[in-house]
């Protein structure tokens, strides 16, 4: 349960506003070591929060806290404060005086120089790590080699010390520490012995960083281990080498940059070549090597390449070499943490008897707690518990109910330590797994015991008890969470929530429940987004189940599915609030045609092409949508999840020649979510037009494409060409993209599955020939590469603000495509425009076709009058492309005032290709990439 200091910070905070009144001094005494400047930037970062979701109460007790706490941290810990006594230069160049000739005359004894730095904490804080940097320069300045060689030498102790001393704040020390090495180094040698001993330290303190960047922090840390390597080689300094071997494993084994994969391969090969030096049988090394052998252990259970049970096996005998010098008696805390270790790797075990490895799980986790007793270490003995909880989950042996009850208790006993006061996220967690514990047993009622309803209805109202008071909490943590990093590393835990409290709700027959739940997971963070971009701040409501049924009409229904981890769930509104309900276990299923999709997608387009239609039929008797679709709508509003977005669903086949489309003939749209349908502005207006042509010259029918467009407005702002760059846009014409009725976007476009921000619209200049060395540039097709700096990024989309825009249309590839990684967000273009404050958008699921994507734009316009919704439009448009011959077209192109004469001879000479009863795009990759998404 090691928590970093940010997370500790949120934890204090939650804390503090959750207790009850007169509570609040004791608990800021228990846990002064966190009362730094750090503490009081978050808690300004928390009331900024809580004040844009109108928790004024919330944010005026943090602030009026951190203006009183302010005035004592100035005093006695940061020293911002001129006012109080001895905050001046002498105090502090006196102080670092004294403790360098003390480092002298003592010869860097701590026991002289950890009193001295006792009776002054006040002055171990920012301005001491300036302080230091001005004394030092005036001791050097003009002195001898030998002299400054000195100096540094005792700079570089003092360093040590107050790295390593063990009272005052941390965070400062860490700081000061730092601040000590950087100035050892710029009067170092380099390339020197002594060089690379605090290249060592300083990596050591990198790592250890609590201010700045955890990313950045570990790349500093790896950058200083390897200039440390240059210096300290296998032959001249072998203890060295392999001391610092080890401590680059350690920080390539932590790595938040890069692959994952990669850091860990690296993190392998250095602890291995650690332990060439690193041996058992020499007298100095042999709980180096225990040390070194527990870290193989870890990286390898960890692994991500090789095969996954030689790497577990690999990973046990690591573990149990450690065990050959970690002995009970000899080093207890190292031994039972490599037991714990054990019992992990031995519960993830593949090869053996399933049951035999549980088992031993089970016995190594209570030889831990032989040592992790909860009054001597007891957030090892919750840790140890938990794992218990989870492998008697797991178990084979013994009965089933009798395993499932140990599991219960188990977690009870963690919660008993794991708190919502002093640990918030554990707290959720285990309440999550306690939730599924008991789904787990409500399965086994199910099946052994269907009738026994005094164990069912307990048991069922239990789970819904933990799991709702779970997601109480796990919301509350979320509204002090700060940084996409960390929202991102809980927000799979949510989902686990989400997931077990509408299964719940199902089971108690609570449908309309279950939709809501399921609508609040995939609104968590819309919430949070609407919320900064209101001019007037307000706390965004979920949404009420008489609210959803508010979008329909009676002649509109609704259709929103929701994935968990065992079933795909269809929730089937109709007007005025008829809601049922299908259960569907072909999740595995859908997940082998995700897989099979994808992969055709990125080796050939050709063979996608082909079987494209295929995909989509097995699609269709997946989701069994001929039996869920209602019988009387003519309107359909879709609202997908998860891996459900990659498909244009309005293209299911239903019969042979019949598709979803074709059965409702007002239109389909889709969102992605009924909150985000409910928020939507509506914007009637539309005759102005901003529109980018053509912006990389390499796509000649989108200059038909818009030129046919742009007369149907009455005001019409196209930026051609290489006008139609990001400079411009972004300065020049920002004004008028922002007020625009309608903005269409007539270029190339690519999603990013890996980073979604980088998903891009590539504008003039954004292409260039392949380049590398630089997150700037990332691969686009074979041959090119995109400059995202040249790009109109998803980021900076979502910080547009539109003000009176109807319609956004993406006519470009691949941009209504999302990041499927995370379940419960909807992350693509199309979100951000929408979160921009335009009122629909028209984006494609694929790469498509030039031609054929301009003729039906230019239709588009044309069916998109007055009175006509975008997905009506966007329907009739598609009905009438996938079913027109070539006579047909010849006869529109030919009739159609949005074409001028050369653009009619042009269309007319290409379609003259096919003959007069073809339907040349009458295959669904023509017709079916666009979806309508919004109002």
């Amino acid at each position: 349960m090691e928590e970093t200091r940010a997370e500790a910070y949120l934890q204090l905070i939650h804390t503090l506003l959750n207790c009850p009144n007169g509570d609040e001094p004791q608990i800021l005494q228990d846990n002064s070591e966190l009362l730094d400047r750090g503490f009081l930037e978050t808690c300004e970062s928390v009331a900024a929060k809580l004040a844009a979701q109108r928790g004024e109460n919330g944010a005026n007790f943090l602030r009026n806290l951190a203006s009183h706490l302010g005035q004592f941290i100035d005093m006695n810990d940061d020293g911002d404060s001129n006012n109080s006594q001895g905050e001046n230069f002498q105090e502090y160049a006196n102080f670092i005086l004294e403790l360098l000739q003390a480092e002298e005359a003592s010869n860097s004894d701590i026991k002289v120089i950890y009193p001295m730095l006792d009776q002054r904490q006040h002055l171990l804080n920012s301005r001491f790590a300036e302080f230091l940097q001005q004394v030092s320069q005036r001791l050097l300045d003009g002195e001898n080699a030998e002299t400054i060689s000195s100096i540094v030498a005792l700079i570089e102790d003092l360093s040590i010390h107050i790295n390593q001393f063990p009272r005052g704040n941390r965070a400062n020390n860490l700081e000061i520490a730092i601040t000590g090495y950087q100035i050892v180094l710029n009067n170092r040698e380099p390339g020197s012995e002594k060089y690379a001993q605090t290249q060592n330290n300083l990596a050591a303190a990198y790592s250890k960083r609590i201010k700045g960047s955890r990313a950045e922090n570990l790349e500093g840390a790896i950058f200083c281990y390897q200039e440390a390597l240059q210096v300290r080689t296998r032959e001249a300094f072998p203890q060295d080498w392999a001391t610092t071997q080890n401590n680059l494993a350690a920080a390539y084994y932590s790595r938040i940059k890069e692959d994952k994969a990669d850091n860990i391969e690296k993190a392998i090969a250095s602890f291995t070549a650690a332990l060439e030096i690193r041996t058992r049988n020499r007298d100095d090394f042999p709980k180096r090597w225990a040390e070194t052998q527990n870290n193989l252990g870890e990286a390898y259970r960890h692994r991500i390449r090789g095969k996954r049970e030689e790497n577990i096996e690999r990973a046990i005998a690591f573990y149990k070499a450690a065990l050959e010098v970690y002995t009970s008696d000899n080093f207890p805390k190292r031994w039972a943490e490599t037991q714990n270790n054990l019992g992990e790797a031995y519960r993830e075990r593949i090869r053996g008897e399933k049951a035999d490895n549980i088992e031993r799980a089970i016995s190594f986790y209570n030889a831990a707690l032989e040592v992790f007793t909860r009054e001597a270490f007891p957030e090892y003995w919750a840790t140890t518990q938990n794992n218990l909880a989870i492998a008697y989950c797991q178990r084979i042996r013994g009965e089933k109910a009798d395993n499932i009850e140990q599991a219960i208790a188990f977690y009870n006993l963690v919660l008993q330590i794991s708190t919502r006061e002093h640990f918030p996220l554990e707290n959720v967690e285990t309440l999550n797994n306690l939730g599924l514990a008991y789904l787990k047993k409500l399965d086994y009622i199910n099946r052994e015991k269907p009738e026994d309803t005094n164990q069912k209805a307990p048991t069922l109202q239990s789970a819904y008890d933990t799991f709702k008071n779970a997601i109480i909490r796990a919301s509350k943590l979320r509204e002090l969470e700060s940084g996409d990093e960390t929202k991102q590393k809980h927000d799979l835990e949510w989902d686990k929530l989400y997931m077990g409290m509408v299964q719940v709700c199902l089971d108690r027959q609570s449908n309309q429940e279950a939709l809501l739940y399921a609508e609040a997971n995939k609104a968590r963070n819309l919430a949070e987004v609407i919320a900064q971009k209101q001019e007037t701040p307000q706390l965004l409501k979920p949404i009420t189940f008489t609210e959803i049924t508010q979008l329909l009409t009676p002649d509109t229904a609704l259709i929103e599915w929701y994935i968990t981890n065992e079933e795909i769930i269809t929730f089937v509104l109709t007007y005025p609030d008829v809601l049922t309900v299908h259960r569907n276990p072909q999740l595995a299923e859908l997940i082998y045609l995700v897989v099979d999709y994808r992969a055709d997608y990125k080796k050939s387009k050709i063979d996608w092409q082909k079987k494209l239609s295929d995909y989509l039929q097995r699609l269709a008797e997946i989701l069994q949508i001929t039996t869920i679709l209602p019988s009387e709508s003519t309107r359909l509003i879709l609202i997908p999840h998860w891996l459900l977005h990659l498909f244009p669903l309005h293209a299911l086949p239903l019969t042979h020649d019949e598709f979803l489309l074709d059965r409702f003939t007002q239109g389909i749209q889709y969102s992605p979510s009924c909150q985000l349908l409910q928020q939507i502005t509506i914007h009637p207006n539309f005759d102005q037009l901003l529109a980018l042509q053509n912006p990389t010259s390499d796509l000649p029918y989108t200059d038909l494409e818009v030129a046919s467009i742009a007369p149907k407005f009455a005001i019409s702002q196209i930026l051609p060409g290489s006008q139609a760059s990001k400079t411009n846009l972004l300065e020049q014409y920002l004004e008028q993209l922002e007020n625009a009725h309608c903005a269409h976007f007539s270029c190339h476009g690519s999603f990013n599955a890996d980073e979604p921000l980088k998903s891009f619209l590539i504008l003039s200049g954004g292409i260039i020939e392949d380049l590398g060395g630089s997150e700037r540039y990332v691969e686009w097709r074979a041959g090119k590469t995109a400059d995202i700096d040249k790009c109109l990024t998803l980021a900076e989309i979502f910080g547009l603000r539109f003000k009176q825009c109807r319609l956004v249309v993406l006519s470009a590839c691949e941009t209504a495509l999302i990041d499927t990684q995370n379940r419960s967000d909807y992350i693509g273009l199309p979100t951000g425009f929408l979160y921009a404050g335009a009122m629909g958008t028209l984006a494609s699921l694929w790469a498509v076709n030039d031609l054929s994507t301009a003729l039906m734009m230019v239709k588009f316009y044309e069916v998109l009058q007055p009175g006509v919704s975008i997905g009506q439009a966007l329907h009739d448009t598609q009905r009438w492309f996938k079913s027109a011959i070539t006579s047909d077209l010849l006869e529109w192109v030919e009739g159609s005032e949005s074409f001028d004469g050369d653009q009619k001879e042009g269309v007319t000479e290409y379609l003259g290709r096919y003959k007069p009863t073809v339907k040349p795009y009458g295959d669904v990759y023509h017709w079916g990439a666009f979806c309508a998404i919004g109002l």
